[in-house]
């Protein structure tokens, strides 16, 4: 990282700072119980992370080992891991894609479509019997009809969640925001999750800080769920 992005990016964290501090709020804002945690692992899935290495994001080898330590971490205390799976559906009527395409590749690639190969869990991930592993086909686990992941956390009474995965700026905030919204209370590791860019990977971060979410660091998570 040069010289001029590491000052602007200590500058943006050093006016955040100062603004909660000015508010008076406490930071990070909530503690964890390991009857109500659950990992949530966004998108680490070929379409994201191409086999081929034809698509690139900031850090993504040290993202993906921390995404196995927290799991594996998680998995220790009986703590749910949630793998998310970008998909779309397509039938002889058509297709449930939206708007998506016009943000994206066009046409959107046929492996995104009916849990074909851009869909699956990239096979760096350490994936267990015991996880589960749920589909969306919008940004945010929790826009209408996107996924069934509000059901699960109902179902295992889980309403403490620790985000990883990409991309930070576009499903982890989309997420973050929306669980927010509705009572869940968000955690999003910052060295496991991660953009095309570093800057907008950072300024994500402190923007979910400002008002939806604690921020916190791989080894932190960990070193939090051995004291519990």
């Amino acid at each position: 990282m040069d010289v001029h992005l590491r000052q602007v990016l200590d500058g943006l964290q050093k006016r955040v700072d100062v603004f909660l501090r000015e508010m008076g709020r406490k930071d990070p804002v909530f503690s964890f119980d390991p009857d109500r945690l659950a990992l949530i692992v966004v998108d680490m899935q070929n379409f994201a992370i191409r086999p081929d290495g034809t698509r690139s994001l900031a850090g993504l080898e040290h993202v993906v080992k921390g995404v196995n330590l927290l799991a594996e971490a998680f998995r220790e205390k009986g703590v749910p891991v949630i793998w998310i799976r970008q998909n779309f559906t397509r039938i002889s009527r058509g297709d449930d894609v939206g708007l998506y395409g016009h943000f994206h590749e066009k046409p959107v690639p046929s492996g995104m479509y009916n849990q074909g190969e851009l869909t699956e869990i990239h096979p760096a991930m350490r994936v267990m019997p015991e996880d589960h592993v749920l589909f969306k086909n919008r940004y945010s686990l929790f826009a209408p009809g996107s996924s069934t992941l509000e059901v699960l956390l109902g179902e295992l009474g889980r309403d403490q969640l620790v985000f990883c995965g990409v991309v930070t700026n576009v499903c982890v905030e989309c997420s973050v925001r929306d669980a927010m919204q509705r009572g869940f209370q968000s955690t999003v590791v910052s060295d496991a999750t991660t953009s095309f860019d570093i800057l907008v990977h950072e300024m994500s971060l402190q923007i979910m800080r400002l008002f939806f979410a604690d921020i916190r660091t791989v080894h932190e998570i960990i070193t939090l769920l051995s004291s519990l």
